[in-house]
């Protein structure tokens, strides 16, 4: 069997045992480091007590720098020093599920140094020779365009390995890159139009078909986009299948119920009222949280609108992470859409879905306009962020989100940068004081979703300083 630096990665992680004890001794005691003493002992397999599969992933690590030191610094701590402790292999693990192994391999490939981001020329004269990076990216890494600063090229060099079978997309990439509207921008942001437009993803995909659209002479057209029109999150939701999260990803749930009862719902017809109707209770048992579930009666329900299921409610609730179910008590489907004052007048709220106060509402939509799956699952998890803790700071003033934002100058969807950046314009509104919930609830909702799966590399680079954020919060 062929050992690359994933598979490798990986019989290390589910055999972390046999290396940490691997090492001839007297007496071996597991002491939570696989050194490369550990490495030659399981490659020599003298006594035959190692698999094949062990044995040659351990000379792979032997051979490849770049591997052994990912692996060496794989938790994100310390500088390249010889060891790997479990810690560093499951880091390595997560870099490989969330499609970051490539830029991390680079990261370290001289053997030195910290997992920091910065690839060095010695990095890149090491990784030209490494058994571990792939030969697309060797390839990439031989036609690097000096004229850039050496961050952007690796990003360069990146974004073509990464697409290094589409010729359409090189295509893109190149234009991109040798247009006067990227030369114009910062280091910072070459580097997330790069990841904008160059992953091999399907938010990167569709963003390509923008580019003819984009006047690649002036770098403020190519911020612009960036900032405000290119919403990666509302790519990634469009491209997302209607079943949503994959079933795989979704917590165990159980359903209980119903129970008949009387439930005062919203009222359809006066704001701040409610109406009695007869409805059905049910109870979602999910991480440890049991939900109520409530639901007009049948006959409340036969008025021509399209109504969520049960079972759609329950595996919208399992695809939550626990801070969201945490903060919800109940879900209730209300036959009426809310009311609410303008000026004096009664008018519809328009609300879709909303949380308030621990509850979840959801309204009815037209026949023609029936939800899917991944509609719960995506607007459950922008609700129940309005539940959640929230990104607070001194005075109940939001400075450090507010300031992530400025340095994260892009926008996830259309929606969250509504209190940020005024009509027609193209930059942030540089007050600290700016309420960031919607910003908030986007970028908890983006953070979820893509969490351990291969788009959380892009999305990360997007917004690290939000990322980072949720990190402490929720990670």
């Amino acid at each position: 069997m062929t050992i690359d630096a994933t598979r490798a990665i990986q019989i290390v992680r589910d055999n972390f045992a046999d290396f940490d004890t691997a090492k001839p001794s007297w007496l071996p005691i597991a002491d939570n480091r696989v050194s490369q003493d550990d490495l030659r002992a399981v490659a020599a397999n003298a006594d035959g007590k190692f698999s094949s599969e062990e044995a040659q992933a351990a000379q792979f690590l032997l051979d490849s720098k770049a591997a052994r030191s990912l692996l060496d610094v794989g938790a994100g701590r310390g500088t390249v020093d010889g060891t790997i402790s479990r810690d560093d292999v499951d880091g390595a693990w997560n870099s490989v599920q969330s499609g970051e192994l490539d830029a991390r391999l680079l990261d370290t490939a001289h053997g030195a140094g910290r997992a920091d981001g910065y690839v060095s020329a010695n990095d890149i004269a090491d990784a030209r020779n490494d058994a571990a990076i792939p030969q697309s990216l060797k390839d990439a890494l031989g036609r690097l365009p000096d004229d850039l600063p050496l961050p952007t090229q690796v990003q360069t060099a990146l974004a073509m390995h990464r697409n290094a079978g589409d010729a359409q997309a090189l295509d893109s990439i190149g234009k991109l890159v040798d247009s006067p509207a990227f030369r114009g921008l910062d280091e910072d942001q070459q580097k997330q139009a790069l990841v904008l437009f160059g992953s091999d993803t399907p938010v990167s995909q569709q963003v390509r078909g923008q580019l003819g659209g984009i006047d690649l002479n002036d770098p403020a057209a190519l911020r612009k986009f960036m900032l405000t029109e290119a919403r990666p999150t509302d790519l990634w939701r469009n491209a997302a299948p209607d079943s949503g999260v994959a079933d795989s990803r979704r917590k165990p749930y159980e359903i209980s119920g119903p129970e008949t009862i009387d439930y005062d719902f919203p009222s359809g017809t006066q704001p701040n009222a409610s109406e009695s109707k007869p409805a059905l209770k049910y109870t979602v048992e999910v991480d440890g949280r049991s939900i109520e579930v409530i639901l007009p009666a049948a006959d409340a329900r036969d008025d021509g609108k399209s109504y969520p299921t049960l079972e759609q409610i329950a595996k919208g609730l399992a695809a939550q992470p626990s801070a969201s179910l945490a903060a919800t008590d109940k879900v209730v489907v209300n036959p009426y859409t809310p009311k609410e004052e303008d000026n004096g007048k009664v008018v519809d709220s328009g609300a879709d879905m909303y949380a308030t106060g621990g509850a979840f509402y959801i309204n009815p939509h037209d026949l023609d306009n029936p939800r899917v799956q991944k509609d719960f699952d995506f607007t459950f998890m922008h609700e129940t962020a309005h539940l959640v803790e929230q990104p607070g700071g001194f005075f109940g003033v939001p400075m450090e989100w507010n300031h992530a934002v400025q340095k994260d100058q892009l926008f996830a969807t259309h929606y969250a940068d509504n209190n940020y950046v005024p009509e027609g314009s193209s930059t942030i509104n540089p007050s600290l004081g700016t309420d960031p919930a919607e910003d908030f609830a986007e970028a908890y909702m983006t953070y979820h979703l893509v969490k351990g799966t291969p788009d959380e590399a892009q999305m990360r680079a997007l917004m690290p300083e939000r990322f980072a954020i949720l990190d402490r919060m929720f990670g």
